[in-house]
Order: structure tokens, then sequence, then C-alpha cells
């Protein structure tokens, strides 16, 4: 447990403005001194960066109760305990107060301490004080699932009409209506647009309150990057250093939340995988939650292939630094909002050429090409990011864009959009 602190405010030491102001610290003169407000200030950020739980039940905690402890352990952090409706003192010297059940902590408490200027984490039902139609279902897999309809705070550059599931099971909540006055809804399941599921508040005195209807023990490896992301906003900080990918590889963003040198890919990565591979290449993976903190200057293409993967906000700054960038499949999730995908229409596989441009040039045609032999592809048939040249559709209509370029002005930068199956090419 001593090592897991000390690791914490050693990390912690070196991220705060002050760190400059002791580095004389071993000076001979006035050393006792120095070293006294060190120690303060070791003191200061060990309770600025606390977590605490409230729990319903301190000697029995349920299993979403034990999931935020571990997931707390996982960042170094050990979790302080305190029993169901704590008052505003016992947690004010809290940074992060954690609940993830109906009846730990009352409305009252909750607006206090983000008035205070403390962060506030509901999971899975704690929000229920706070107002609102709540429900939830067991069985009905799109309670886990959600939809980013907002580019705002942790989910800036996600946003699409895309989902993606948070949870591989169990039950999940959402509010249905009557939402919590002073909170902004930034996403939903997909059961229906009224069924909100991520919901902030943030105050002048830099407090923030975050409800998120999920179930901490059933988180999937992309809801798993999902809470480092939260914990990012939280915290102003990466719950996880980034990775350098090495000169010359492809720096391949992906969805699971293991990115060691052979993680479990979904079909299409692994189709997508194995042709770099074909090609030459070196591959370092990079979970999409790592990628705004990940140094990929020397990578040779920086992909991805699911959604969610790709930020929207980051690859404008990819492609000012020159980068080239290849979104297969539904990785270009965050570019639109009105994304179609034909599970069962073999109109998807096709690809008509429409302009003699880039590496499709002398190639335009009415004619359509079966690109694949087997499984759907995705396309846009509205809202078309800006800045992106259209050169390719399926044959369902001319709305149905599949093959998208952009190219920077001065840099080189270069991204590709092209919406079809990797792994049914």
């Amino acid at each position: 447990m001593f090592g897991n602190v000390l690791g914490l405010i050693i990390r912690r030491i070196y991220a705060t403005s002050f760190c400059s102001h002791t580095v004389n610290i071993l000076s001979k003169t006035l050393r006792m001194k120095k070293i006294f407000t060190l120690s303060l200030m070791l003191l200061f950020v060990y309770n600025l960066q606390a977590v605490v739980l409230v729990t319903l039940n301190e000697s029995s905690l349920t299993n979403r109760e034990t999931a935020v402890i571990e997931m707390f352990n996982g960042y170094g952090i050990i979790a302080n305990i305190k029993g169901k409706e704590a008052s505003f003192d016992e947690l004010k010297n809290f940074n992060v107060i954690v609940a993830t059940e109906d009846g730990a902590i009352t409305k009252e408490t909750v607006d206090q301490l983000i008035e205070n200027g403390n962060h506030v984490y509901l999971l899975f039902n704690a929000g229920i004080p706070l107002g609102g139609n709540w429900v939830s279902h067991g069985s009905i897999t799109g309670y886990r699932t959600i939809n980013i309809e907002r580019n705002e705070i942790f989910f800036d550059g996600y946003a699409s009409n895309l989902n993606f599931n948070i949870q591989s099971g169990a039950t999940a909540y959402a509010i249905g209506s009557e939402y919590p006055i002073g909170w902004t809804a930034v996403a939903r399941n997909n059961v229906g647009s009224s069924n909100k599921t991520v919901l902030y508040r943030e105050h002048t005195s830099g407090g923030k309150g975050l409800i998120f209807t999920y179930n901490p023990s059933a988180f999937s490896p992309v809801g798993k990057n999902v809470a480092d992301l939260i914990y990012q906003w939280f915290e102003g900080a990466p719950a996880f250093p980034g990775k350098t990918v090495p000169d010359g590889n492809v720096a391949f963003v992906i969805t699971n939340y293991d990115d060691g040198d052979n993680p479990d890919l979904t079909d299409s990565e692994r189709a997508h995988y194995i042709r770099l591979l074909d090609q030459g290449y070196e591959v370092s993976f990079i979970r999409f939650s790592r990628l705004s903190h990940s140094d990929l200057s020397s990578a040779a293409l920086i992909t991805a292939v699911e959604y969610p993967s790709m930020n929207s906000q980051l690859l404008n700054g990819m492609l000012s630094e020159g980068h080239k960038v290849l979104l297969m499949y539904s990785s270009g999730g965050p570019f639109s909002t009105s994304w179609n995908y034909g599970a069962t229409h073999t109109a998807y596989r096709h690809l008509i050429i429409e302009q003699n441009s880039v590496f499709f040039n002398g190639f335009a045609s009415n004619l359509s090409s079966l690109v694949q032999s087997t499984r759907s592809g995705y396309s846009m048939s509205a809202d078309y990011p800006i800045g992106w040249n259209s050169i390719g559709r399926n044959s369902i209509n001319s709305t149905h864009k599949t093959v998208l370029y952009r190219e920077h002005a001065s840099s080189g930068g270069k991204a590709l959009m092209f919406t079809y199956d990797p792994a049914g090419l």
C-alpha cells in the first residue's frame, strides 16, 4: 500500500507547478526549513489527488463498488472508503468523490461538493437522488451501448451517430426524462434518443460532476478506455503514459484496452493488421485513450479501423505536422453524424469511382466494382466533413460516400477515409 501511495506522490509532485521551487531542497542553508516545506507540499498533493468511494455498506461492498476500488488501484491510487450519506464536511478534503449505488450520497452533498471545487463521479444508479425518470434493463443490450451526441468534455472529437458497447454484460441505467436541472447531457444509449446516459456539470469553483449510468463491474475494453478518458478529465493528467512509436512503424489505434505487442483485435482490425505486415511494416498498437499524449512523430503511417479510435480534433494536428492517416471501415465515425451500415445489403460492398483524383486518377466511371466479397461496409449520406473531398461512393445512390481524402496545404499531411471492411476485402 505504501508503495502505491509513494508512487502517486512522486508522480504528482513532478506534475505540480511548484516543483521548480523545491529542486534546491538539498541546499545546506535553510535545509530543515525546505525539507519541512516539501513535506507540507507532499501532504497537500496527496490530499488534493485523494479519492473516496462512498458506499452503502463499508463492510460489504457491492461488485460495482469493488470494481471502482480496483480501477483506481490500477491508476496507482488507494481509494478511501466512507459509509453512505457521508456529510459534506467528511468528504470536502477529497479531490474525487465516487459512488455507484442509489442512496450512497445525497443531492445536497453532491451540490455542495461541486460548488466547493470537488469532483463528483456518479456511476450506475448513484445519480438517482439528483432527479429524473430513471430506467434500466438487464437483457436489452441497447442499454449497454452509447451514442456520443456532443463534442464536449472527455468526448470532444468523438461525437457520431454510430454507437459502441460500454458494457459487455449486466444491467445499465439511463435517464428517460425530467433530467437533473443544471446538468448537460452529452450521450445516450441506442434504445432511444431520450435515454441519456452521460451528463456533466461544471462550476466556477473548478468543481465537476459526472453522471455515468453504466456498470463499472461490466466495462468492456472500450468502456475501460472511456474510464481512462474520464480520469484524465477529472485529474487533468492522463491515467497512463503515452507510447512512443519507433521510427518507420505504423501507429495502429485500436479499441481494445490491451495495446501490447499481441492484442486481441476485432476481425476487421486483424485483417488490416495482416495486410500491413504483408506490406513489410512494423506495427505499434495504441489504445485510443492514449492517443492524445502519445509520440507519433516518427510514425510512417497512422491508421485505425473501428469506431471509436481516431479523434477528429487530434487529426487536424496530425495533418498540420505532416502525418499520413488512413481511416478504414467505421473509424471515421467522428467525422459525420449521418453514417449508414448495410448489414445485408450487397450494394454497400460496391464502389463507384466518381472523380479522377489522387490514387483513382484515370479510373472514374459510372460502373460499380465489387470491393468486398463478404460482410458489409459503411457510408455517409449527409453531413460530410468540411475540408474533405469525396471521390467514391457505393451503389445505393449518389449520396452514399465511401472514399474521401484530405490534404494539408503546406505540411504534406494526407488523410484517407475508406469505409469498407478490411475483413471482407
